[in-house]
């Protein structure tokens, strides 16, 4: 399931914040936004192009199809498939596996090309130096966010799922309290 923002509140208090779709946001990176629309990303760490699309102002000549036909971008995705040029995303961290360059997805609400950062990159210089430059800038500011001091980053699934029992405890605890104040 992708998430925008890297981050969902009610995935992390239902419990579905232990698949690897809400991996970036409980390791502390923040947003990609640009112009006011959140960038999905998937479960491998991968952005959504149709959300790029949106930020840059959704006009039909720039839409991600278009894109993902050139030749330039065919070759680039397959050298990025190339084993010597996968690597692990820096902000996905040590843990994470290397990932096919693009995905599809047509699951109803989360449908979109997902891309590696760089095909991120090479979209938004397809599109114009002026919204290569925006992304650039709003992917260096994502990746700078740190988490706010004292809150703590689990390393370990049972770790996560104790937090997870503390945190759902206290607000069972503010509930009760506040019905009790009614």
């Amino acid at each position: 399931m992708p998430v925008i923002c890297g981050f969902s509140w009610r995935a992390y208090f239902t419990g579905d914040y232990i698949g690897a779709s809400l991996t970036r946001g409980l390791r502390g990176v923040g947003c990609l936004d640009i112009h006011g629309v959140g960038i999905r990303v998937d479960a491998a760490g991968r952005y959504c192009l149709n959300d790029l699309h949106r930020s840059a102002g959704g006009q039909a000549k720039d839409q991600p199809a278009f894109f993902m036909r050139r030749r330039e971008t065919a070759d680039l995705v397959a050298e990025l498939s190339n084993t010597e040029n996968s690597r692990v995303s820096p902000e996905l961290g040590a843990s994470a596996i290397s990932q096919t360059p693009v995905a599809t997805l047509n699951n109803g609400s989360n449908n979109g090309t997902y891309v590696v950062k760089e095909l991120v990159y090479a979209y938004a210089m397809w599109i114009s130096a002026s919204f290569h430059l925006k992304v650039i800038r709003a992917y260096d500011a994502m990746v700078a966010v740190q988490p706010a001091p004292g809150f703590a980053i689990s390393q370990t699934l049972s770790e996560a799922l104790r937090r997870r029992g503390h945190i759902v405890a206290s607000i069972s605890q503010f509930g009760r309290d506040r019905d009790n104040a009614i």
